[in-house]
């Protein structure tokens, strides 16, 4: 099963890492041109940090746009584990430190990365028994068709979902019912293009939005992820955003951690460990 199998199976093996003191301009070019979310920075052969799109987003605020400027990057610890963790403890190392990603292998000498996208992978076609109703977490802030890729980002870096994670989706909406999602991957590959933040959601945003029912599971969930190559997912129901599905919601599942839970329900309710007969879980 997934969840007992070796983090080996399932990671990034091949890391495309950056010299520490890399700068934001390179960084954001390797993210667009290899389309990946995280880039190891290396010191004397130690990883000493990882890039996110959020320090890629919020130094792209900062400069204006694209800058020959060495990359800022908050305190914030490198978790990993060895290659014969498994999933569930990879999911755990995330949920402990807050983060989406965990490197394979001693910090000195690493082997690979698993992300929280991985961790979604690894979980297609299994049976997880929790309803998205009970694990969905809060939806992304939205902005209107007019608003700017700026207008956006700034939303992004400045909301918590769950607590702790910066969201990195913003909801483009007519309504209260959205109609495209921008992703702060959008707002790097546009910058990596464009050389600035100049331009408006309408021009980058996803249209094709699948929409996650509150009765949904969270099997249903994982295999729209990895079909559509999304990490996040509205729930919707009768044209109002209940929450969302995204990436970490799912980890945050394997391990039974906190998260907002339905309309209607305590905010502070356990979710249920994947398999777990939901019927004994008991607010907190």
């Amino acid at each position: 099963m997934p969840l007992t199998s070796a983090v080996r199976e399932y990671m990034s093996p091949i890391l495309h890492t950056a010299p520490r003191g890399a700068t934001l301009d390179h960084v954001v070019n390797v993210m667009a041109r290899l389309h990946i979310r995280h880039v190891p920075l290396v010191d004397d052969g130690r990883v000493v940090a990882v890039v996110t799109p959020e320090d890629v987003v919020s130094q792209l605020l900062e400069e204006g746009g694209l800058a020959h400027v060495e990359i800022r990057l908050g305190d914030r610890p490198v978790p990993a584990v060895s290659p014969s963790a498994s999933i569930t403890d990879a999911a755990k190392a995330m949920i402990d430190h807050s983060v989406d990603f965990v490197i394979v292998g001693p910090l000195t000498a690493p082997s690979g990365i698993v992300s929280s996208r991985d961790i979604v992978r690894a979980l297609e076609g299994e049976r997880l028994g929790v309803p998205v109703a009970q694990c969905m977490d809060e939806a992304p802030p939205s902005v209107p068709l007019t608003a700017g890729l700026r207008e956006a980002a700034e939303k992004m870096l400045t909301t918590r979902v769950c607590g702790s994670y910066s969201v990195r989706h913003v909801v483009v909406g007519v309504g209260g019912l959205p109609i495209g999602v921008v992703s702060a991957r959008d707002i790097i590959y546009h910058a990596s293009v464009r050389g600035t933040l100049e331009g408006r959601v309408i021009d980058v945003m996803s249209q094709q939005l699948y929409y996650l029912d509150p009765a949904s599971s969270l099997d249903e969930a994982v295999e729209e992820m990895v079909e559509r190559d999304v990490g996040f997912l509205p729930v919707v129901y009768r044209a109002k955003m209940l929450g969302g599905v995204y990436e970490f919601t799912v980890v945050k599942a394997i391990v039974g951690g906190p998260c907002r839970g339905g309309e209607g329900t305590d905010s502070g309710a356990q979710t249920p460990r994947l398999g777990q007969d939901d019927s004994s879980i008991q607010p907190s």
